[in-house]
């Protein structure tokens, strides 16, 4: 048995090789060299498919499982993971698909990259129940359920607390995208549009900045003076007006009676009786009583002044905390507020100008005619001051379409200085005396009152561009009908104030207060 050309006798072991080799296949020499040409396309070798299968099978079985959570839908916002995951602007929308199917028929969601390509789209693959046909009856009543249906509120999440990576996991269980992938995916993926306060803020302040093209043309075509006027006068709403006027009568009775029941709760404390009308508070005893003395006119006439100016800053700083809902229960308030104010501080001008109320206090602590000019100067710059920094408060009442800039002035007009006007004029009428007063310029000095209160309203108008928008405190419209109800109860309180209070309402208070031993 020779086993090869060379003549040497084969071993053993090469006689077995021998015998096991396959078919067809040549034993390979270490001498031999095969030129293959590059150019020949080669076949590639194919396993055997019994043996393919077996090595699918071994790999399935122990391939590593993920596992895989089932999330809802409705809490997953597909709509918002499509919005931060797609960045192709041509992707399918499946946000309204996926809120109407039970979390059952969500079956496979995967992210497919294309080779060569930067774009992911998403595929999703839902199994729908067949369409039933429906009645013409059904469909109209789809449509009308459609129209009054309520708006569900958008949550806007942030891509940092969306966690983009997560959503992977779960939409796509064989994705292998790392967390760079993610990052660069979370920075091109589309934004959401702002809110619209937002955008109405950010449009103020590009309209608002110097050179800017917009403001420059509606200056051009504000020039004419008629057609700015025209402009202001067509935009004044007479439901503010009435409503304002009826809520500016209200604030003017209370603040009144606060002050007159100071003064007269004061005067008791001195033994001296009062005689309350609608339009002083007379003293039985006169001018010429050995009551009067410096220390109770100074007291009896400084307590009403004092708790006026003392309620209007603590409602200044209600409102200014913003608490309060009620757009009508808030601009009583800040009426209330702006009264009070007025009573304080515009209350020492008309006593300076009519020797009457809060003057006399000037004049029994003696103080010279510059310093009262001084300090009634300065207390109406302090007025004026209440007013410009309460322009948040303010405009807080007003309806948004009334904020913009083109229709501040006549929203202003018709919310605060017309109601000052009318309400001044009628209270003027309403309280004039039928009889001789005890103090001769009594309605001068209420007047003079009223009409301070234009130091406080006028610097909200100058102030008109340096608005922040407040998000927490919204203004609404009035209607016509609700306007004039609360007009309708200012006038019939203001008649019944009137009628009362014609005759007078004669107050004596006597305090009694002793101490000592008991016998």
């Amino acid at each position: 048995m020779n086993g090869k050309k060379s003549g040497r006798p084969s071993s053993l072991s090469s006689l077995v090789r021998r015998f096991f080799r396959k078919p067809g296949k040549k034993r390979k020499s270490l001498h031999s060299i095969r030129v293959i040409s590059s150019n020949i396309p080669q076949a590639r070798k194919r396993r055997n498919k019994i043996k393919t299968r077996w090595l699918y099978k071994i790999k399935r079985l122990f391939r590593k499982t993920e596992e895989v959570r089932f999330i809802n839908p409705k809490k997953l916002a597909a709509n918002i993971a499509n919005r931060n995951l797609n960045t192709n602007p041509g992707t399918i929308h499946t946000a309204p698909v996926i809120s109407s199917v039970d979390t059952s028929t969500l079956q496979d969601q995967t992210l497919k990259q294309e080779p060569g390509k930067n774009e992911i789209t998403e595929v999703v693959s839902i199994i729908r129940k067949p369409a039933r046909r429906s009645k013409p009856l059904q469909k109209w009543l789809r449509r009308i359920k459609k129209t009054f249906r309520k708006k569900k509120s958008v949550r806007i999440i942030k891509p940092e607390s969306l966690a983009a990576n997560a959503i992977n996991k779960n939409l796509n269980p064989a994705s292998g995208m790392d967390s760079e992938d993610n990052r660069l995916l979370r920075v091109s993926s589309p934004r959401r549009h702002a809110h619209r306060h937002v955008r109405r803020k950010i449009s103020l302040i590009q309209f608002e900045s110097e050179g800017s093209p917009l403001k420059k043309q509606v200056v051009e075509d504000n020039t004419l003076p008629g057609v700015r006027l025209k402009k202001i006068l067509s935009s004044i709403d007479l439901r503010a007006i009435l409503n304002s006027l009826g809520l500016f009568i209200l604030s003017y009775l209370f603040i009144y009676l606060v002050y007159q029941a100071a003064t007269i709760a004061v005067a008791s404390v001195y033994g001296i009786d009062a005689v309350l009308y609608y339009y002083e508070v007379y003293f039985p005893i006169g001018n010429t009583s050995s009551l009067w003395t410096k220390t109770n006119i100074i007291a009896i006439t400084l307590i009403g002044p004092l708790v006026c100016g003392s309620l209007s800053v603590l409602l200044f700083r209600i409102i200014q905390a913003k608490q309060i809902d009620n757009h009508i229960l808030r601009l009583f308030l800040l009426w209330v507020a702006f009264q009070g104010a007025a009573h304080f501080l515009g209350a020492f001008v008309a006593g300076i100008i009519t020797n009457l109320g809060f003057g006399y206090v000037a004049n029994w602590m003696f103080m010279n005619v510059f310093f009262k000019i001084l300090v009634s100067l300065v207390f109406l710059f302090v007025l004026s001051l209440s007013g410009y920094y309460s322009t948040n408060a303010a405009m807080s009442n007003l309806p948004h379409g009334k904020r913009k800039y083109e229709n501040r002035v006549g929203a202003m007009l018709s919310t605060y200085i017309i109601p000052w006007l009318l309400g001044t004029l009628m209270l003027f009428l309403v309280r004039s005396p039928d009889r001789a007063p005890q103090h001769e310029y009594i309605n001068a000095y209420d007047t003079i009152i009223l009409a301070s209160i234009v130091f406080a309203i006028m610097p909200m108008i100058f102030r008109r561009h340096l608005l922040k928008y407040s998000g927490k405190i919204r203004g609404k419209t009035v209607s016509f009908t609700k306007g004039l109800l609360v007009l309708l109860m200012a006038v019939i309180i203001l008649i019944a104030f009137r009628l009362a209070l014609s005759p007078g309402i004669h107050f004596v208070i006597n305090l009694d207060f002793g101490a000592g031993f008991y016998n």
